[in-house]
């Protein structure tokens, strides 16, 4: 078992938080690693382990539309005009379908501006001004000290703002961050060994462990390709301080995971890969996680939701990399989606925001 390692801050989460994942170049202390387990196949039901379960009736999606992600005028205009809005690799919202909370994270590792996040209006696709992260001194990264990929509310079913904190993941160097809701980071965590650069922490979620406690949290993470010895993308269950489970994508690179708000066992895995004249494939799937008594190793069975590339278009679909649930979520896997794409800071692609129902 190994322990989280504190800021001078403190730890901002409450003791059953678990986050799965890193040290940070630029907060300080040495990395700790967790180590993932095998390859071994999961065999509890009488479909083979490795085959999608793409039987029987398809769930349904449905594509609501799509718009551009902006700089809002205040944006513009403010300190921060010269910050290109772009490098989008990770949203979530919170549940309050009043007044509610999006935010997006760039992938930007400070070579434009800050390393940063931004409000999202889901609506518009506007963002405010940057919200600059920081390490626990609140001194901003320097550029290339992390490389930003994905971005969740600290409470998976957090209603209002006031009461979500967030924990980001990087890769590069592989690690996540636990922070404050202004963007101080106030610990860090141990990253597995093995991931590869680059190819790394690329799925964040964060639920309810399922215990009743509403301040007991899992944390859920997904490398976007197999790390060194394994011959698959690695899913990994973290709870209170150590790794409970840890289970093997059957498929292509992940690029988001998101949890079902009130079963923390259920996943949507956006998965995406791209074919030269073809253009880029994504695919929405649903697994569900065999359970975290001290057995969870295996290849999971996936069941398909939706394939973007023919509800949006291939040549429309874009370079998504970020997944969440829209306010106002209905409860369960089902509802609207907010599927976010990074232009890599291209004038030849677009980032955008689709909006798409599952149910």
């Amino acid at each position: 078992m190994r322990r989280m390692r504190r800021t001078g801050c403190g730890l901002a989460v409450s003791a059953g938080l678990a986050l799965s994942l890193l040290v940070v170049p630029g907060v300080g202390g040495a990395m700790q690693v967790v180590g993932l387990r095998g390859d071994t196949p999961f065999q509890e039901t009488s479909q083979d382990a490795t085959q999608d379960a793409t039987t029987g009736p398809t769930p349904q999606a449905e594509y609501l539309g799509t718009v551009d992600i902006t700089a809002s005028d205040a944006t513009r205009s403010g300190i921060y005009a010269h910050v290109p809005v772009g490098g989008i690799s990770g949203i979530d919202c919170t549940a309050d379908g009043t007044d509610p909370r999006c935010i997006a994270i760039s992938d930007d590792p400070g070579q434009r501006g800050p390393v940063r996040a931004y409000d999202l209006d889901p609506e518009t696709g506007e963002v405010g001004e940057p919200i600059v992260l920081t390490d626990d001194r609140g001194v901003p990264y320097r550029p290339g000290a992390v490389d930003p990929e994905s971005i969740r509310f600290t409470s998976a079913n957090t209603d209002t703002s006031e009461d979500a904190g967030l924990v980001w993941t990087a890769e590069g160097t592989p690690g996540v961050t636990v922070a404050d809701r202004h963007g101080r980071a106030t610990a860090t965590l141990p990253v597995a060994a093995g991931i590869r650069r680059n190819q790394g922490l690329e799925g964040l979620a964060v639920t309810d462990t399922g215990t009743g406690t509403a301040d007991e949290q899992r944390i859920i993470t997904a490398t976007e390709a197999a790390p060194a010895g394994h011959g698959h993308p690695v899913i990994t269950v973290y709870e209170g301080d150590q790794d409970v489970a840890s289970y093997n994508w059957p498929g292509n690179g992940i690029s988001e995971i998101l949890a079902d708000p009130t079963d923390g066992n259920r996943l949507l895995v956006l998965e995406r890969g791209y074919t030269p004249g073809a253009g880029n494939s994504v695919m929405i799937w649903r697994t569900t996680l065999p359970g975290t008594g001290g057995a969870g190793t295996g290849v999971l069975i996936r069941e398909r939701v939706a394939d973007l590339g023919a509800l949006i278009g291939h040549s429309d679909v874009g370079n998504t990399e970020a997944m969440a649930w829209a306010p106002g979520r209905q409860p369960g896997a089902t509802g609207e989606l907010l599927i976010a794409t990074d232009d890599n800071f291209s004038d030849g692609q677009r980032g955008v925001l689709h909006r798409v129902r599952v149910r």
